[in-house]
């Protein structure tokens, strides 16, 4: 029975983020072969390039600070959360500003053209609005608040979907028009996070904010560099493959990457119902064990799915201009579901407080990706770029892996001499 219960709490709150994503995935099952059907294959390229423009930036805007709290957030009283709130969100809209005018400085140089002038700003307003967000969702998710997270880190992404169709419907047929509902969305989404926010008592005692941010960043700052950096080296492989094969084929290798990610997302988010028990000083090996076999089950079941059906799912999502994209639906969804490891070992590094590992790891992994994928795209196309995806992750988890893996023989060595002793 007390393991049962023990279990409870993840699963209901794994539960209803997975809901909540899955209602905002079937609202961009909708949008999105809609978009994919109204726009040029080109410009679906384009939107996929502003994407990883946004999430390679989002991440040093907000500092990490979205994986930083929750090494600490068991500890923290309200109090402590809203006098560290308001310095990092001021930091993080200045960094949100800064990433945004170099952007726009490469534009007047003439060194970056992709963007116009107003998209550029589209950009500043996405990218300022979604920091805030990630830190808005991470502390209600590490203070165990799943509904309103839901509603924070799934509503604005169901907003993006529905102001930017109907932008494109209402405005023409324009990947900007899109963005403008995108970006639009994402400041709504601000707002209804601060209008929902449960911590906003007024604090009884002093807080030094300074001791509390200086324990933090240092947990944080490895991963935003190190989600930075891998996002960089996936656009970096775009870039590649734009130069190497068109834009028509970036479209196709971003529909077989979107659509791939899916079971990533929906796994990623029931893992977030687990990592706040994870998290805590006691053992929880029960938890673990439930989590490991669910993510074997969950990803043979996956994988012989997409294989047998991946034809028919991507006529659903992008139709017969996208058929080529088929063939490499099972290997994008392989790469979704291997992301899943490392993040579920994030516990034991927010535990020790020791993130450092995330960045050596991530760096190897973005380096294998850019130098592999250079090699590969060449030689075996859009393939060859899964692949070095792929053979990335694996070498970043194997690395992580042997990291933990001595903790674990180094804690039960201490172990066995104080038993001894």
């Amino acid at each position: 029975m007390g393991s049962l219960e023990e279990l409870k709490r993840p699963v209901i709150h794994g539960l209803i983020y997975t809901v909540a994503t899955g209602v905002s995935g079937v609202v961009g099952l909708i949008v999105f072969p809609i978009l994919a059907h109204l726009l040029p294959v080109a410009d679906i390229g384009k939107y996929d390039f502003f994407l990883f423009l946004l999430f390679s930036g989002v991440p040093i805007a907000s500092l990490g600070f979205e994986y930083g709290i929750g090494a600490f957030a068991h500890e923290l009283a309200t109090e402590d959360i809203n006098a560290v709130l308001r310095p990092v969100l001021a930091i993080s809209l200045l960094v949100a500003m800064l990433e945004s005018g170099i952007l726009l400085a490469l534009k007047i140089s003439g060194v970056f053209q992709s963007f116009s002038y107003f998209q550029i700003g589209l950009f500043a307003v996405s990218l300022a609005s979604l920091a805030f967000t990630y830190i808005f969702k991470s502390i209600l998710v590490w203070k165990q608040h799943p509904i309103r997270a839901s509603v924070v880190m799934r509503g604005e992404w169901l907003l993006a979907s529905g102001l930017g169709l109907v932008c494109v419907l209402i405005c023409g047929l324009s990947i900007t028009n899109y963005l403008v509902g995108f970006s639009l969305a994402f400041v709504i989404t601000v707002f209804l996070a601060l209008a929902m926010w449960p911590f906003k008592a007024e604090s009884s005692r002093p807080v030094s904010v300074g001791p509390l941010i200086n324990r933090i960043i240092p947990v944080a700052i490895p991963y935003g560099i190190t989600t930075a950096t891998w996002m960089i080296s996936l656009g970096v492989e775009k870039a590649l493959i734009l130069k190497e094969l068109g834009p028509a084929e970036l479209g196709i290798y971003a529909l077989a990457h979107k659509i791939g990610s899916i079971p990533q997302l929906l796994a990623t988010n029931f893992l977030l119902g687990f990592l706040p028990e994870l998290v805590k000083p006691k053992r929880n090996h029960l938890l673990y064990r439930a989590l490991v076999w669910t993510y074997l089950a969950y990803s043979l079941i996956l994988l012989g799915a997409v294989s047998w059906l991946s034809r028919p799912i991507v006529l659903i999502f992008g139709g017969e201009r996208y058929l080529p994209s088929a063939q490499l639906l099972p290997w994008t969804t392989l790469a979704g579901l291997l992301a899943l490891i490392p993040i579920s070992i994030n516990p034991i590094l927010l535990k020790r407080k020791n993130t450092t590992p995330v960045l050596l790891t991530g760096t190897v992994s973005s380096i294998v990706t850019v130098a592999l994928g250079h090699i590969l795209i060449k030689t075996s196309g859009l393939l060859g770029a899964t692949m070095a995806v792929i053979i990335a992750r694996l070498i970043g988890i194997g690395i992580l892996g042997a990291i933990v893996y001595r903790w674990v023989a180094h804690d039960r060595w201490r172990s066995g001499r104080a038993g001894t002793a």
